[in-house]
């Protein structure tokens, strides 16, 4: 009887966590503000905040499971200007803003899939 190989475990990348400034203000990945302290779904899925990739990220604000608003053309220059995105990442969908405590919300509504670590699979008769 032949022995089936089995893949090697993906290691899962480390879950990013969202810093604050003594004002409140959200941080970035290299300690600095944000100004506006709106999330991009790039910044998200870049700090790995959700464990999801950006597709996904979109889908759960197409659900409404994420909420976001949409840049007003002056947020997405002030973002421009400040080097948070560039010129090629506006799409014909728009930029979505996020505000940080939707994130809890978020995380909350997220369910676990597949069968649970640590038990064992039923065996096939």
């Amino acid at each position: 009887m032949a022995r089936r190989r089995t893949a090697a475990k993906k290691e899962k990348p480390a879950r990013g966590t969202l810093h604050f400034s003594e004002e409140g203000t959200p941080l970035d990945e290299n300690g600095n503000p944000l100004d506006p302290p709106l999330l991009l779904v790039g910044e998200i899925d870049r700090m790995n905040l959700l464990g999801v990739r950006k597709r996904r990220l979109l889908e759960m604000i197409e659900q409404e499971v994420l909420p976001a608003s949409k840049a007003t053309p002056e947020q997405e220059a002030a973002l421009i200007r400040g080097r948070r995105l560039q010129g090629k990442q506006i799409t014909f969908k728009g930029v979505y803003l996020v505000e940080p405590a939707a994130l809890d919300s978020a995380e909350k509504h997220r369910k676990k899939v597949g069968f649970p670590e640590g038990g064992e699979r039923p065996k096939r008769a």
